[in-house]
This record gives C-alpha cells, structure tokens and sequence, in this order.
C-alpha cells in the first residue's frame, strides 16, 4: 500500500493517491471515512481538515462540495462558524466584518442596515433608532432640527 499525504486516500491495492473530494474530509489514508464537512466550516488547505470558518466569513459549503471562506461584503459581518454573513442591523454600523466591531450610532445620525458608517439625520427631520429599526420622519409643523441633531424642537415664537 501506497503512503498519502494529508487529505490524500488510497484504496487497498491502489498505487496512486486520490485527493480528497472538496468539502470532504478523510478521516482515514485508506478511504473508508470520507465526511462531508458542516456549513460554516471549510477545509484548511494546510491540515487539511475541517475548520471552523473564522469570524468575518462565511463558509456556506453547499451540496456541490464548496469548501472554501468567502469575505463578508462591506455592511455586512459573521462570527465564527457562519454558513453565511448577515447585513448589520438598523441603528447601528459595522466598520468591518467582525461583529465585535459592531457599534450603535450616536445621538443624531442613522443607519437603516448593512450600513459601514451611520448619516447625519438631515435638517427639519427626527431620527430614532431602537435595537430593531432606525426611523426618519419630518419634524411636525411648527417645530425644526438642524442637520445632525435628531431632535425636532418648537420653533421661536414669531419665526
């Protein structure tokens, strides 16, 4: 029998050796365990064995065997072992694509999701943000904001 590398089997008698499919793992240089690995892992090209996709991106390994990490896109973020990247919430901004990094707009700006960075709420414009949702809404008759405040207040008497 034939000695295989890491990631390699050889079937009893066989004088060559056969890669491991990709999104499989061989447990065994003699190919009686080849696993598929799990959504939210890949193979790791050195060891050659499934991993835990690290945080930042998704590693979806659908049935044709894809076994590679893929970025996550700007505006959005993945932990670690994600299949895929989810976009960021309203109300907040993601700089990068590690959830640690996620942070909650300040007073005055908005983001409605998959934002990088939040917008300064526009003038004569109330802006709210909850854990879930971000909203703009004009500010009611009689009452103003300046840009980048958020907040209507009651317009000077006589103006």
């Amino acid at each position: 029998m034939v000695e295989c590398l890491p990631g390699y089997y050889s079937y009893e008698g066989q004088t060559v050796c056969t890669q491991c499919p990709a999104g499989f793992k061989c447990l065994d240089k003699k190919g009686k365990y080849i696993v598929k690995c799990l959504a939210g892992q890949y193979i790791d090209s050195v060891t050659m064995k499934c991993t835990d996709c690290p945080a930042g991106y998704m590693c979806p390994n659908p049935e044709g065997g894809f076994n590679t990490k893929i970025a996550c896109q700007p505006g959005t973020q993945s932990k670690a072992g994600q299949a895929i990247c989810t976009v960021c919430p309203p109300g907040y901004m993601c700089p990068d694509t590690n959830p640690i990094n996620q942070i909650a707009c300040p007073t005055g700006t908005i983001s409605f999701g998959g934002a990088t960075t939040c917008s300064p709420c526009p003038a004569n414009h109330e802006c709210t943000l909850s854990k879930t949702s971000s909203t703009q809404v004009p500010c009611p008759i009689y009452f103003y904001s300046f840009a980048g405040t958020g907040k209507c207040v009651p317009c000077p008497d006589g103006k």
